[in-house]
């Protein structure tokens, strides 16, 4: 699967193409990281091959919101795709949300999915994804975060 954005990242679309648009929006009630009690919030986004998988390419990452435990982003990213839907077919968008530190590796705090086959194509789909831990890890998670996706496909495309 190959992604081209053009060199401000905004996507560039034409006749021969379809959309993957990932925007996500804000957090919930995440888990704290920091001894002060809040956490400094990212999410990292791409696509992965299986409900499990590790990403395919560089993910792309929103800005970090410092100090809080419910970071607004409403940050998006687009994605084209060649030719039809059928390319994203089996795919997910799993999003990993981490607590930025200056000074020590970055904390996990939660991971979701979404089954890209599973959204309605030209229809935006606001989403309310529950944090959960990494399998066979022992992560502290909490919280949710809430993103907004769109498929568009060539079908679709008005």
């Amino acid at each position: 699967m190959s992604y081209i954005l053009s060199a401000n990242d905004e996507l560039l679309l034409d006749e021969q193409t379809g959309q993957l648009t990932v925007e996500v929006l804000q957090g919930r009630n995440l888990v704290p990281k920091d001894s002060r009690g809040t956490s400094d919030p990212y999410c990292k986004v791409g696509l992965v091959a299986g409900p499990l998988g590790d990403f395919c390419g560089k993910p792309w990452r929103t800005s970090t919101i410092t100090h809080t435990l419910n970071p607004d982003w409403w940050e998006a990213k687009k994605n084209r795709f060649q030719d039809k839907r059928e390319e994203y077919s089996g795919s997910f968008v799993k999003i990993e949300c981490w607590d930025y530190d200056t000074f020590s590796p970055d904390d996990f705090m939660g991971q979701a999915y979404i089954d890209v086959g599973a959204i309605p194509e030209g229809v935006p789909t606001d989403l309310t994804l529950v944090m959960a831990a990494r399998p066979g890890k022992e992560d502290h998670v909490s919280g949710e975060i809430q993103v907004r996706v769109l498929v568009r496909s060539l079908a679709v495309r008005t």
